[in-house]
């Protein structure tokens, strides 16, 4: 059997719609049928209660540009929340596309810290989040944050 369920799944959507979110209902149904506990699930800054967080520029991009993308996440993670599963949710910013694991990502919970971010990771870096806190059982029922310093 397997041990978890890696949920990676991204949208891009320009109108309230739940695909995301039924998707996500459709994970957790099986899950439980299977019993399976350890869900990670890639979500994306400015969801949950990291809305709010960024430089003002990265606000801006997820407020207008985003919306309806962070609209059904909030649903996802909400669901994930109330499933009594053995949940992560790592949320990164922009995401870039070269092979670079940068070891200083900066990951955290709750509110923003003090300091200087990039405000932007890479794809590796995420896997490596991703992977570490499965292996490691690091983050359970909490949404972490992410990304590299500046």
């Amino acid at each position: 059997g397997f041990d978890a369920v890696l949920c990676p799944v991204g949208i891009f959507q320009r109108e309230y719609k739940t695909t995301l979110s039924d998707g996500t209902k459709n994970i957790l149904a099986a899950m439980k049928k299977h019993g399976i506990a350890r869900l990670l699930v890639v979500s994306s800054m400015g969801a949950g209660d990291s809305k709010g967080q960024g430089s003002w520029m990265v606000r801006a991009y997820y407020r207008f540009m985003l919306k309806h993308v962070i609209w059904d996440k909030n649903t996802q993670e909400a669901d994930i929340r109330a499933s009594g599963l053995d949940w992560t949710i790592v949320r990164p910013p922009r995401l870039l596309h070269t092979p670079k694991i940068n070891p200083d990502v900066i990951v955290w919970s709750g509110p923003q810290p003090d300091r200087k971010f990039a405000w932007s990771t890479t794809r590796a870096t995420l896997a490596k989040v991703v992977l570490d806190a499965l292996s490691e059982a690091q983050y359970i029922e909490q949404a972490v944050n992410m990304s590299d310093p500046k």
